[in-house]
């Protein structure tokens, strides 16, 4: 403990205390075995000091426990499950440590399981030893249950080799067991520390006790020695000697004593020895014999048989030597020459000890049983009969795989029989390998070749049975004498074949191969002795010039060639039939055919032909009719020269007739007309701009449709005509393009939309024409025709975007009748509006807006094409909606902003200008417009009657003293609310400039109208609110400023009252509360709340949109 350095200084005291502390050798076990564990936990824990040493660690644990032989796959999960979830080292390495003890526990059970099976432990010895290790605490004491085990199976098997031991008795026996008893592992002890180290010395007593057993044994051949001559003894002259006889009795009592198996006599080794000298020594004192030679004489005999020798030792020829020396291992036999030799010696040795003749007999006969030789004579006939095989046709003839396997047997039996101590084991297999080997050979006689050509003679016949053959020329055109040759040797030979297949023909199989071989010779021989010659080049050519007599060769060829051939076809007919015909007839007649075929001089003209067919049907193909002018008049031109030819073709050579084909063909290939796509394309191209036009975004959802399909059509056929790798010939690629441009041309014609963009920018304008002084302050009748007219242009939309419900009566119209509706709507709503002429009344503080109940905004109709309006949508019950109609931009709720904006605008510098008035005179008796009227601000709901009411309380703490006046708008506080005023005033000029634009641009969208209105009107709501906040920020200041100046602004009031000056007590009493306000401030303010009214409905539309 001392010395591990992995353990800390206070563990190393700890453990020592323990040791200290210890009762008993399992307790110092203990104490050590847990010192070791904790030093090998802190070098862990050195080791992984960092996180990631925690997780090689856990890594590590894992791989050991899956390494563990004796756990179950659950408990090893179970334990590395455990690792897995560890958070220290010190965790991981107890994991560990369970799992090895528990793996430990397991093996040690296995252990003692098999010791019980082996019968090395009860049953009861077993389930006790199982209990322990259940029981036990550690690693450590489970090693030693389990070695206390593998003790007792190491004593029972000591003491049962001592039991089996049959010189000794059982005092001797009983010693020898209780020693083996007694060994047990001392850790005091440096011999026994082990379990290793205790059975070495159980084996060293075993070892003691068969020493023992073969003195006792040496002791027990002496006695019954001696009792064989004992009374001999007795009768001899030293007997009668007291002293020897004393001598000879006492040692003879004490050895026959002594080799008594109940003796109780325990005597060692070396008393033992003691016993036998002493015997030795009283029968040779008495003239006896003490050594016994028959034993060895017995060993020496049987190996002089073994050499096939005689008792004497000495050469008999009708003795044969054993195999089992014969055929013994050389080192066995010099063994067993040598023992034999030594035991001779012995045996001839008069003074020799019964020690040494008995070591020689027992060498001798060691020898002996150790000879490894083994008769081999089924082995020698196997390889005889083997090799004479060799030479049959069965392994001749055999397949390559079988005969491979014969010679490795054949060579392994060789080597065995030569081999000396080959055992019985090799010499069966190389027996029984062989014998299987040759049983295997199935070689055969080898017909084959034999039969190949039996099949190829037979062909040479001519035969009309099956199987069927033309004949070989050489065999048919031979003399009768070469053909008898070859049908008497096809005779022999199938006669041979025959044979050779019959199983019960008393020929060998070498005499049958003999057979089939002369066979072969016989018949081979008689087919290249056929004379026949081979005429088939002969009727091959006389069938090619039949063949010419059907052709324009021979039709058009002048009498004397057409002749030429006739002669020479009869001719050759002459010789094919001719028996016997030589090689010199048959040739000339192929000669005087083929020049006769040569000699024909008339000319084809079917291709000619085919050419000016082929001519005539490319005249209605595309690449005629488009091809350039100048390549249709050269086709034209060969074509006319082709059939001139066709029409007279006599006298004409074949360079001619080939020369108008060759044109014809050039011509028509240099034909370059492909589709024409020109006027579709054109056509594409001036309708895809349609779709942008009035004239198909209003048109009728038939004709929209009609128009698209007929426009995809015609692109489609422009694809497929440009398409180099379509399917479809150019025919049908011109008729596709074709038919493509008149049904585009008639769908676009076809189209009857009306532009209606300037009716619906009019009825737009509604808002703004209904909040004007023209519309509210004229008469009824003019506003009922603008509102007519109004209405009336709304219905022609709805109609036109609803022609299968609303619009039916409309469906018929063409789209210029469409148009004069639309115009003529224009024109009457144009000339409503234009004839409204109201004015306002003078102005006065109470001003009356007429009320109409057409007064209120309406939206612009949109009604769904397909859907029939409700009865909302008419006249009588108001303007309804529908989202389908045709896009209406609504600008009304942009003209009032743009309107708040400009009134804003022109009260802001009436007020300034008040303002300035009340600053520089102090005498201004009117109100400020601009601390009373409310802002124009659709939406917003602010007004900036707060800023009016600080203004006005500004006013009463002293707006009167311009000195105060001064003061504050020299503030820098006042100063920088007034410059965040002008920013504000001039983002609202930037939105209101944008607004205008917007409103001017009669193709805006609903979206920019919208943006336009929500960003000017978030502009005027910053602006009010830097108006409202400049304004408080005067009255802080003015506070701030007059705060001293109190009573002096008393004196001024109470001056004021006693003035007769109405203006000034009005203005200093509060006459600025707005109880005075002008007429245009009134009016605006209207505007501003049906401004606000009508923005909101028009908001909620949009949403229900």
């Amino acid at each position: 403990i001392s010395k591990n350095d992995k353990l800390k200084p206070e563990d190393k005291e700890q453990f020592i205390k323990k040791v200290n502390a210890a009762q008993d050798t399992d307790g110092v076990n203990k104490a050590k075995n847990d010192a070791t564990l904790k030093g090998n936990q802190n070098q862990t824990a050195a080791n992984n000091s960092n996180n990631n040493g925690l997780d090689a660690a856990k890594t590590d644990a894992k791989n050991k426990i899956s390494k563990l032989n004796n756990l179950s796959e659950q408990d090893k999960k179970k334990y590395q499950d455990q690792v897995g979830t560890a958070d220290s080292l010190d965790k991981v390495a107890e994991i560990l440590n369970n799992a090895e003890f528990e793996d430990a526990k397991a093996s040690a059970k296995k252990k003692i399981a098999d010791l019980k099976q082996k019968g090395n432990l009860t049953d009861q010895e077993a389930t006790d030893l199982n209990n322990r290790i259940d029981k036990a605490k550690d690693l450590r004491e489970v090693e030693g249950i389990l070695e206390e085990a593998e003790l007792n199976k190491a004593k029972k098997d000591a003491k049962s080799d001592v039991d089996k031991l049959t010189n000794l008795n059982k005092a001797q026996k009983d010693a020898l067991k209780q020693k083996i008893d007694d060994v047990e592992t001392d850790p005091t002890s440096d011999n026994l520390k082990t379990v290793d180290q205790a059975k070495t010395a159980i084996t060293a007593v075993v070892a003691k006790a068969k020493e023992l057993d073969k003195k006792m044994g040496d002791l027990k051949t002496l006695v019954d020695l001696v009792n064989k001559q004992k009374e001999t003894l007795k009768k001899s002259d030293g007997y009668k000697d007291t002293s020897k006889k004393t001598a000879f009795d006492n040692a003879l009592k004490a050895a026959e004593d002594l080799v008594k198996t109940d003796s109780a006599d325990n005597k060692t080794a070396d008393e033992v020895d003691k016993i036998s000298k002493a015997l030795e020594k009283a029968v040779n004192d008495l003239g006896g014999n003490t050594v016994d030679k028959s034993k060895l004489q017995d060993e020496i005999e049987i190996a002089y048989e073994l050499q096939g020798k005689n008792k004497q030792g000495q050469d008999d020829s009708s003795k044969k030597k054993n195999p089992k020396y014969e055929n013994a291992s050389k080192d066995k036999k010099n063994d067993f020459d040598t023992a034999l030799s030594n035991a001779k010696k012995v045996y001839d040795q008069k003074d020799a000890s019964q020690q040494s003749i008995n070591d020689a007999e027992s060498k001798l006969k060691k020898a002996i049983d150790a000879l490894d030789g083994h008769n081999k004579s089924d082995l020698n006939d196997a390889i005889k009969k083997a090799n004479s095989k060799k030479s049959e046709i069965v392994y001749n003839n055999a397949s390559e795989d079988k005969k491979s396997a014969f010679d490795k047997a054949l060579k392994y039996a060789e080597e065995i029989e030569k081999k000396l101590g080959a055992s019985d084991v090799e010499i069966s297999k190389a027996k029984d390998d062989l014998d299987k080997a040759l049983n295997d050979l199935n070689g055969k006689v080898k017909t084959s070749d034999l039969e190949a050509a039996v099949e190829k003679a037979k062909k040479m016949k001519k035969s009309t049975t099956d199987p069927k053959s033309d004949g070989d020329p050489k065999y048919e055109n031979a003399s009768q004498v070469k053909k008898q040759a070859v049908d008497t040797a096809l005779n022999r030979a199938e006669s041979a074949l025959a044979d050779a297949n019959n199983d019960k023909s008393k020929n060998t199989p070498e005499q049958k191969q003999k057979a089939i071989d002369e066979a072969l010779n016989k018949l081979n021989d008689a087919i290249s002795n056929l004379d026949g010659v081979d005429k088939t080049k002969l009727t091959g050519k006389l069938t090619e010039a039949k063949g010419k007599k059907g052709t324009p060769a021979y039709k058009n060829a002048s009498n004397t060639n057409s002749k030429a051939l006739d002669d020479a076809i009869a001719s050759a007919e002459n010789i094919v039939n001719k028996a016997g015909a030589t090689e010199k007839e048959i040739s000339d007649a192929i000669n005087k055919l083929t020049k006769a075929i040569d000699g024909l001089d008339g000319h084809d003209i079917s291709d000619l032909h085919n050419a000016v067919d082929n001519a005539n049907t490319k005249k209605s193909k595309v690449s005629y009719k488009n091809a350039n002018q100048d390549k249709r008049d050269n086709f034209d031109k060969a074509l006319k020269a082709a059939e001139e030819i066709l029409n007279n073709p006599n006298g004409k050579t074949e360079q001619a007739i080939k020369t108008a084909k060759d044109n014809l063909e050039i011509a028509s290939n240099k034909l370059d007309g492909v589709v024409d796509t020109s006027k579709l394309q054109s056509e594409v191209t001036k309708d895809t701009d349609i779709k942008d036009k009035p004239q198909y975004k209003n048109a009728d959802k038939d004709k929209q449709t009609t128009f698209d399909q007929a426009l995809i059509e015609a692109q489609n056929a422009l694809s497929e005509a440009k398409n180099n790798k379509s399917q479809k010939s150019p025919e049908d690629k011109q008729s596709a393009v074709d038919n493509a441009l008149q049904k585009l041309q008639t769908a676009a014609s076809s189209l009857n939309g009306a532009d209606i963009s300037a009716l619906q920018e009019e009825i737009a304008l509604e808002g703004t024409v209904r909040m004007s002084s023209a519309y509210l302050y004229d008469t009824s009748d003019k506003q009922t025709a603008y509102n007519d007219a109004l209405q009336d242009a709304r219905d022609l939309v709805s109609k036109l975007a609803d022609i299968s419900g609303t619009g039916k009566d409309l469906a018929s119209k063409t789209q210029s009748e469409r148009q004069a509706l639309v115009d003529s709507a224009l024109k009457k709503l144009q000339q409503a509006k234009n004839a409204l002429t109201g004015v306002a009344p003078a102005q006065s503080l109470s001003p009356v807006i007429p009320v109409n109940p057409e007064f209120e905004q309406k939206p612009v109709p949109v009604p769904t094409p397909d859907t029939t309006p409700t009865p909302e949508q008419t006249r009588d019950s108001g303007f309804g909606v529908n989202d389908n109609a045709p896009a209406i931009v609504d600008k009304g709720e942009l003209y009032l902003q743009i309107e708040g904006a400009e009134s804003d605008s022109q009260s802001s510098d009436n007020a300034n200008g008040s303002q300035q008035n009340n600053v520089d005179d102090n005498s201004d008796n009117s109100s400020n417009s601009g601390n009373v009227s409310k802002s124009i601000n659709s939406g917003n709901g602010v007004t900036s009657s707060s800023a009016a009411k600080q203004d006005n309380a500004s006013n009463d703490n002293g707006s009167h003293d311009a000195n105060i006046d001064s003061g504050v708008e020299n503030s820098p506080a006042v100063k920088q609310a007034d410059i965040d005023v002008s920013k504000a005033k001039s983002n609202v000029d930037s939105a209101l400039a944008e607004a205008k634009k917007v409103a001017a641009d009669p193709h805006s969208t609903q979206e920019q109208v919208n943006a336009a209105v929500e960003k000017l009107s978030a502009a005027r709501k910053a602006l009010l609110a830097a108006k409202s906040r400049a304004s408080q920020v005067r009255d802080e200041v003015r506070a701030q400023v007059i705060k001293n100046s109190k009573s002096a602004g008393m004196r001024a009031y109470s001056n004021a009252e006693m003035s007769s000056d109405s203006n000034k007590r009005g203005e200093i009493s509060g006459m600025n509360t707005g109880s005075v306000v002008a007429p245009t401030g009134l009016l605006a303010s209207l505007l501003a709340a049906a401004g606000a009214l009508f923005a909101a409905r028009r908001g909620g539309l949009r949403k229900n949109k």
